[in-house]
């Protein structure tokens, strides 16, 4: 089973620079995008946690013992994104996750 490529603080600390790229936008602050604009600070919030807390423990498992264990810690690390307002700045938010636990998704170009 292939392991995910985790991003290193070096490429999280980029993705944080264009996050706050995209929240400097005139546009973010338009009703019509209030969505992304949640979204993305949860997305901020979440790469600044990783960086303060850069073990990673989420894996893809090979054994079912680990699949339970992947499901609790991700189930725990979307605890915050569920309280988000919006289903698409939930999208965001779940996107930006995907990537910090090794899944090559582009959560920033979301049209504005």
């Amino acid at each position: 089973m292939r392991k995910p490529d985790f991003p290193i603080p070096e490429q999280i600390k980029s993705m944080i620079v264009k996050v706050e790229k995209k929240l400097s936008l005139k546009a973010i602050n338009k009703a019509k995008n209030q969505f992304a604009k949640e979204g993305y600070k949860e997305c901020l919030r979440l790469l600044n946690d990783r960086l303060k807390n850069p073990e990673n423990p989420y894996f893809l498992p090979d054994t079912e013992e680990e699949v339970e264990k992947m499901c609790d810690v991700y189930t725990e690390q979307l605890k915050t994104v569920r309280k988000l307002k919006t289903v698409r700045g939930r999208g965001i938010a779940i996107l930006c996750v995907d990537w910090l636990n090794g899944v090559n998704v582009d959560f920033l170009n979301i049209k504005l």
